[in-house]
């Protein structure tokens, strides 16, 4: 596994990971009695574009866990159950050994000899353009589903009015594990609930991140200090401290250089947090675009159409014609880049920043320090976030298939196999060789692309790193390999500060981004998030109508009441109607 945050999060996590420095690890695996005897994994020899010499057959049979319940979560089918999916591409399988493909790798064999299955994959496809939805849309269209797969919150709501999917609430409640309980667990029970309907649970949901929600503001410290200024706590805050950034030389070179706030062209994305884009000065008004909320009557409204989106809008046009905001963002594929070049020392971002862009900061001025704030606080000092849908991805049972419980059995066992927690000991380790031989994340090809972790796992990092740094614990109170290298990246760093900027990344990413989010975030959630009938054949023309109001009113070429057309039209176009079925979707739900 790379040396990374967390095992679940977002995408972008995983995308600022890639372009940070790697790490290979090895996942921690605790060995108990097992009670049963299965047939070993054999692993085949060298990986392609690598040497390596020939992998012997792992002698030792797997084990299973040793308490009933726990023999019901990972037990062995009694007869060998056939799944069919379809598979969608994490990652090429060129680096897999010679041989090897996404259907018959180390991964599957040892999940398919553990629980008397085997899995096959009924077409694989890259998601290039969207491809693998439309290919699951086309499925549900024509009544011809797969025995399970993956789905997003619209498709999960087709299925079941069309009553294609099993009823899995028997199965969760008999054949969960305790591990996959407990993750659910941490979201107070909201992630089962968005699965259910009409008190049933009809699929198996993942589990968002909390920390991979809020749009953190990154500042430079030491720019900070050589201006003698203070940490930003308003919006009003942070206009000062880039006005200063801009005409007081923080550098120190002589040279008018430095530029304000970088900025991304969508101005507010609605999502889990990215870099650069403002949400988080939307939500410290009490507006928040692309979202479902209820208005000061209480009805059902789109985020981006209230006055108090208005009032940003006219804010952050203020900036970017004070130049507060740098003039040159709209044309820039990624804002990292005057991050990285050290122009800009004030930026939104994520609790991941220190995995990208700020190493590349760091390359270029070895003095940067980056440090991470609540900022701007709303009007009640709270610091007010748009959150993330607690769950956006669903595991279904076709209806009529006769074992469902083999698929929970499946997402407990690499769960737990991706968390190394696995008690087959001897298999775990040679799959992790195999990873480490031939370079590749066995998380990239498992059946489905669910990675569970808990809600507050961020959070739960960084209270333990903190104690480390403090010196209250040791390498051996931590649990898992992923936390013993994280034990090791806190002291590198405390050490000697960014030597190893991968030490650095995972250092202060817990110890600034975490620690920062552990002070208290205020989320606010979507009403709803799927898609309705209307917003099928509307929904990707208004956002582009929204998307390019907003960022010609920011950049001053319409003028901020041209917001007023803007809802208008937006209603005109569908968005009426469409306001109509999300309020009578608010109210089934």
């Amino acid at each position: 596994m790379d040396f990374h945050p967390g095992y679940g999060g977002s995408s972008a996590i995983i995308k600022a990971r890639d372009r940070s420095e790697k790490k290979r690890g090895r996942a921690d695996v605790r060995k108990k009695t097992g009670v049963l005897l299965l047939a070993a994994v054999l692993l085949t020899a060298g990986c392609r574009g690598s040497a390596g010499e020939e992998n012997p057959e792992s002698a030792a049979p797997p084990q299973q866990a040793g308490s009933s319940g726990e023999e019901t979560a990972y037990g062995r089918l009694p007869q060998q159950v056939t799944l069919k999916i379809p598979y969608k591409i994490v990652k090429e399988s060129t680096k897999l050994a010679d041989g090897d493909s996404y259907e018959d790798n180390p991964i599957y064999r040892y999940l398919e000899e553990s629980l008397n299955m085997k899995i096959s994959h009924v077409w694989e496809s890259r998601d290039t353009e969207g491809a693998v939805t439309q290919k699951i849309n086309l499925a549900i269209a024509s009544n011809d589903i797969p025995d399970a797969m993956m789905v997003n919150p619209n498709q999960l709501r087709v299925l079941v009015e069309k009553g294609m999917i099993e009823d899995l609430t028997d199965v969760y409640d008999r054949y969960a594990s305790d591990l996959i309980k407990n993750i659910h667990d941490s979201t107070q029970g909201a992630s089962l609930e968005s699965a259910r309907f009409g008190g049933r649970l009809m699929a198996l949901p993942n589990v968002s991140i909390e920390a991979d929600s809020p749009y953190l503001l990154w500042v430079r410290q030491d720019w900070l200090a050589k201006l003698g200024l203070a940490p930003p706590k308003t919006a009003d805050d942070i206009a000062r401290i880039a006005r200063a950034f801009i005409e007081r030389d923080p550098d120190g070179n002589g040279r008018a250089d430095t530029l304000g706030l970088s900025g991304d062209k969508y101005i507010v994305l609605g999502q889990k947090a990215g870099l650069h884009a403002f949400d988080s000065v939307f939500s410290a008004n009490g507006a928040f675009p692309k979202a479902w909320v209820r208005d000061k009557d209480g009805n059902v409204v789109y985020g981006s159409l209230t006055p108090q989106t208005k009032e940003v809008l006219a804010k952050l046009a203020g900036w970017y014609n004070e130049g507060i905001i740098e003039k040159d963002f709209p044309l820039r594929g990624d804002g990292g880049e005057v991050v990285a070049a050290n122009r800009v020392g004030i930026h939104f971002g994520a609790w991941w920043s220190p995995w990208y862009p700020h190493p590349d900061s760091i390359k270029n001025d070895p003095k940067a320090e980056w440090i991470a704030v609540r900022a701007p606080l709303d009007a009640d000092g709270r610091f007010t976030v748009r959150m993330a849908p607690v769950a956006d991805q669903f595991i279904v049972v076709r209806k009529g298939y006769k074992h469902p419980e083999a698929v929970m059995k499946l997402l407990n066992t690499f769960t737990r196999l991706e968390r190394g927690e696995d008690p087959n000991t001897e298999q775990a380790a040679a799959i992790k060789e195999y990873e480490s031989r031939c370079q590749i994340d066995k998380h990239d090809f498992y059946p489905f692309n669910m990675i569970l972790d808990y809600a507050d796992a961020v959070g739960r990092k960084t209270e333990l790193l903190e104690r480390v740094a403090a010196g209250e614990l040791k390498k051996e109170d931590m649990k898992t390999d992923e936390m013993r290298q994280n034990y090791d990246a806190v002291l590198s760093d405390l050490t000697h500060p960014k030597k190893d900027l991968t030490a650095y990344s995972v250092s202060r990413a817990y110890l600034q981004g975490g620690r920062v989010l552990n002070e208290g975030v205020n989320g606010e959630y979507s009403l709803f998030t799927g898609q309705t009938p209307t917003m099928e054949s509307r929904w990707a023309a208004l956002d582009k109508l929204e998307n390019d109001t907003f960022l010609r009113i920011v950049t001053g070429e319409a003028p901020v009441d041209s917001f007023d057309s803007f809802v208008k039209k937006w209603k005109e176009l569908g968005g009426e109607q469409i306001t109509r079925e999300v309020t009578e979707a608010v109210k089934l739900k």
